[in-house]
């Protein structure tokens, strides 16, 4: 699970990899090649859980929708999903 911290749409490297070269394994030519175009940018904060969250669970709690997409969740659901 994460929290979006920040988005913004770039194609300058000189612009994108000090924002993100202590978050990502690409290379500066990696991400120089990335963005041959302008690319939308995702920094996000991982929060790391101490337990698994089922599908199921997910649902119950009113989540729907594709769980690999960024998601915007309430505070109540968040909570919810905590819940052991």
């Amino acid at each position: 699970m994460g929290i979006v911290e920040d988005t913004f749409i770039s194609d300058k490297v000189e612009e994108v990899f000090p924002k993100i070269a202590k978050r990502t394994v690409y290379t500066y030519a990696d991400v120089e090649k990335i963005l041959s175009q302008e690319t939308l940018i995702i920094l996000f904060r991982f929060i790391p859980l101490d337990h698994e969250i089922s599908r199921k669970k997910i649902q119950f709690v009113g989540i729907k929708g594709n769980i690999q997409s960024i998601r915007k969740i309430s505070n109540e659901e968040y909570t919810a999903l905590n819940e052991k």
